[in-house]
């Protein structure tokens, strides 16, 4: 995002309407109410955020996954898939 190409080109793009693009490493399960509390957390504090979370199956938009009762869009290497855990191939494997 903005703040990425800020930092590596020293071309000033921050705003204070900017959002801070994160990845997080979730190989291992983020329930639904951990995702929640850390947004709100995040949220509480004024700071705009927009997160993915890389699972076994691909990335998840962790508010999706925080706010949403049924599917998800997972993004992968096979492309877009709506799927209710991303963590379900992973278990199965297992």
């Amino acid at each position: 995002g903005s703040c990425g190409f800020e930092l590596a080109t020293g071309i000033p793009q921050l705003t204070p309407r900017s959002d801070l693009d994160l990845i997080i490493d979730g190989q291992t399960l983020w329930s639904k109410a951990d995702a929640s509390r850390w947004l709100a957390s995040w949220n509480a504090k004024g700071c705009r955020l927009d997160i993915q979370l890389e699972t076994p199956m691909g990335a998840v938009a962790l508010a999706e996954w925080a706010l949403r009762d049924n599917h998800v869009l997972v993004k992968s290497n096979h492309g877009p898939s709506l799927v209710s855990d991303p963590w379900g191939l992973a278990k199965e494997s297992a």
